[in-house]
């Protein structure tokens, strides 16, 4: 991994369970903010030290840091 900005996109393309596995190895926390279509309620703040996906059909399709 080149760096932190560049980790969120390993997640897309993988399983819900696979990605959360990947995010709490390496020290990030794994939050759903949509599945299926319909968003999740969330809060405002941002963390770098979080990462938000979305899924649909258990698969990440975004992900990115906040």
């Amino acid at each position: 991994m080149n760096g932190i900005t560049e980790f969120p996109f390993c997640l897309v393309g993988e399983s819900e369970l696979n990605a959360r596995k990947l995010c709490v190895d390496n020290d990030f926390v794994f939050r759903c903010v949509e599945r299926n279509g319909n968003k999740v309620a969330t809060t405002r703040d941002i963390r770098v030290d979080r990462i938000n996906v979305v899924v649909e059909n258990d698969i990440i399709t975004r992900a990115y840091i906040g």
